[in-house]
């Protein structure tokens, strides 16, 4: 009977460990949307997690990378927000309406920037 209890806890213990492991962002703070909204700059050099849906896409330029428009939700009101997508990640195939996790910095003057895509 302990035997048992011991495999399913076991059992139990790595069902979790491995469903949080399938989060590649699992470790990082969401984005304060609101936070951001009103003073963008007191976050800058953090990274942190973003989720939301590609509503648009800027051009692209070869020597600049590109800026999307990322809308997100916050207490219930869609928020758009422009993330810069840098060269080197522009091979991500990103497309209006996909869903979006990522990885992304507040750089200087609140511009955030993709770090990595999930």
């Amino acid at each position: 009977m302990i035997i048992a209890a011991v495999v399913v806890a076991l059992g139990g213990l790595a069902f979790v460990v491995a469903s949080r492991s399938s989060d590649k962002f699992a470790g990082l703070t969401p984005l304060p949307i609101g936070e951001y909204m009103r003073n963008a700059n007191s976050l800058s050099g953090n990274s942190y997690k973003l989720e939301g849906t590609v509503g648009a896409k800027a051009r692209y330029t070869e020597n600049n990378g590109q800026i999307i428009i990322v809308e997100v939700e916050d207490g219930g009101t869609v928020v758009d927000l422009g993330v810069y997508v840098p060269v080197e990640l522009y091979g991500t195939n990103l497309d209006r309406g996909d869903n979006l996790a990522a990885q992304v910095e507040v750089r200087a003057g609140g511009i955030l920037a993709l770090l990595e895509i999930r």
